[in-house]
């Protein structure tokens, strides 16, 4: 995921930081977010004795908008195919809208990945003052989805959203506590957890080098909560429906790096969706 230093215009919380270890915030209630979806990649393996192995890399989170229409971030979706042919030759994209103790042989569970399309002037480059990025939204069609509830697209003016609460949902990097008072790192795959949502205020970025359009989030008073990855691509959902996709946060030790000690002053930075309306729903319409 993307690290970018942006100073933000964020609301100033009163009385001390706890330090917890909040990565994704709490576990989702089952089936209150069924559009939430995860894209990952299928490793099939051929054994000695000819059985097949498969196995699943978490890659992005992703909200399906339709039957076989999904919606992440754009740098999800660039370059995937040099890493399946890197992984293995019997690797191939799927969406997962299932429980992570599915097995890869439950239809049910998972999706085929037919196409995917980042945005058209979705630009992403290094510089000396950093990142570079922009457009970073992109749309996955898949074979059909059968859930019982799909997410619209906000219509609102994200400029008009400032102040507003929202609930970030991701399946990234979180915690599990494995004793009293012991916990492990990985993502929500490995640690065959739920989807973990945080509520988010919507704030103004005040300094955008080189980025944009681009929101800021800020997290609640008392709590250190921030998107890690394999959050990329989860949708912040607010009362008129998603209002932006995530496109990167800050590199922090609340994400398992103990190499940075970074103060956290926003949750994650989201991609905002009106701009794209239309051009979402150019494919999605056909």
């Amino acid at each position: 995921m993307y690290i970018l230093f942006i100073v933000i215009l964020s609301s100033q919380c009163s009385g001390k930081r706890q330090p917890l270890r909040v990565y994704g915030g709490e576990d989702a209630d089952q089936g209150a977010y069924p559009y939430v979806v995860r894209l990952e990649i299928r490793h099939v393996n051929k054994m000695a004795n000819g059985s097949m192995y498969g196995k699943h890399t978490h890659l992005c989170t992703a909200s399906a908008l339709s039957s076989t229409w999904a919606v992440t971030a754009a740098h999800c979706l660039t370059d995937l195919q040099a890493y399946i042919e890197a992984s293995s030759s019997h690797s191939k994209l799927v969406i997962r809208y299932g429980s992570v103790n599915s097995s890869v042989k439950d239809k049910n569970r998972f999706s085929k990945v037919v196409l995917v399309i980042p945005h058209p002037m979705y630009v992403s480059r290094k510089t000396t003052q950093g990142y570079v990025v922009k457009n970073d939204i992109g749309l996955i069609k898949t074979s059909p989805m059968p859930l019982k509830r799909f997410i619209k697209l906000s219509p609102v003016d994200f400029h008009t959203l400032y102040g507003h609460e929202a609930v970030f949902c991701g399946f990234g990097v979180t915690t599990k506590k494995i004793s009293h008072n012991e916990f492990i790192t990985g993502d929500t795959l490995e640690l065959k957890k739920s989807l973990q949502i945080f509520k988010v205020l919507i704030n103004k970025c005040m300094y955008e080098p080189g980025t944009g359009p681009i929101l800021c989030l800020g997290h609640r008073c008392g709590t250190i909560a921030t998107v890690c990855g394999g959050d990329s691509g989860g949708p912040v959902i607010h009362s008129t429906g998603i209002v932006a996709v995530l496109s990167s946060g800050y590199d922090s030790i609340y994400c398992g790096d103990d190499s940075v000690d970074t103060f956290i002053d926003t949750a994650g930075f989201p991609c905002p969706v009106g701009p794209y309306v239309e051009w979402i729903a150019s494919y999605v319409r056909n």
